[in-house]
């Protein structure tokens, strides 16, 4: 398999979903809950259920660039994935500790905090990966159906599109997130990533956010996309063709 390419920061027409129309799927919440940020941290993470996050660093002036104060510095195992799992469980975690963070006067998530996160290479170097500052909007209620309505979801649009469940996960950083491997059949595709996306994530959309990998026949990856609807952005990597092949368009 050629080495695939790389992209960050989606903010094309093929995963711009509910973010990029204004959020329609999400309700203002009634009360903000002006949490204390090590609190918050402590209730994302137990609700999260992801055991790839190893630890959340609460720094109160971390003098990084982008990141913001306070800064959550997010420590993820490697899971060699190109980085696309390590990117979206950070901004999981970022907005939902920014949405029990916010006080009635902040209106997006820059005003709140920042988040960064670091992982290890495979000789066993530190990266870390500023997240930046981010102007999504706060006070989103996704309204996430149950995890047996997600599951029941993800096994519908695979048989609409003739696909295969692999593993379907199910995150609840405040609502829920979607995690799915779906394995494609041979041959040319008569549907777009776009498509598929959407019948995912929900009409209106009621997914915090949503990691997708779609597998060859032989377990082979050939595509994963991940990007979060309560913090705006995402990325993602694909085998070389894959992106033409099932219509993904570059920003």
């Amino acid at each position: 398999m050629g080495r695939g390419c790389w992209w960050a920061g989606l903010a094309t027409a093929a995963l711009c979903l509910s973010a990029c129309d204004g959020g329609n799927s999400a309700d203002a919440h009634d009360t903000p809950t002006g949490l204390e940020p090590n609190v918050a941290v402590a209730r994302v993470l137990a609700s999260l259920g992801d055991p790839a996050v190893q630890r959340v660093d609460v720094i109160p002036a971390p003098g990084v660039y982008g990141c913001g104060s306070p800064c959550l510095r997010v420590r993820i195992t490697d899971d060699a994935d190109h980085g696309v799992t390590e990117d979206w469980l950070g901004r999981l975690i970022e907005g939902g500790v920014g949405e029990l963070v916010r006080t009635p006067s902040q209106k997006t998530l820059a005003e709140v905090l920042g988040a960064e996160v670091v992982t290890r290479t495979r000789t066993g170097d530190l990266v870390t990966t500023p997240l930046g500052m981010s102007d999504s909007p706060l006070g989103h209620r996704f309204n996430s159906p149950s995890d047996a309505d997600l599951r029941q979801r993800v096994a519908d649009v695979a048989a609409k599109y003739g696909l295969t469940v692999d593993s379907v996960e199910v995150l609840h950083p405040l609502d829920s997130a979607l995690a799915a491997t779906l394995t494609v059949p041979p041959g040319a595709v008569s549907w777009t990533l776009y498509q598929l996306t959407r019948d995912l994530l929900g009409s209106p959309v009621d997914l915090e956010g949503l990691s997708l990998q779609l597998n060859s026949p032989s377990g082979r990856p050939l595509l994963h996309i991940a990007n979060g609807e309560r913090v705006r952005g995402g990325g993602g990597w694909f085998a070389p063709g894959q992106d033409d092949r099932f219509g993904f368009e570059h920003g």
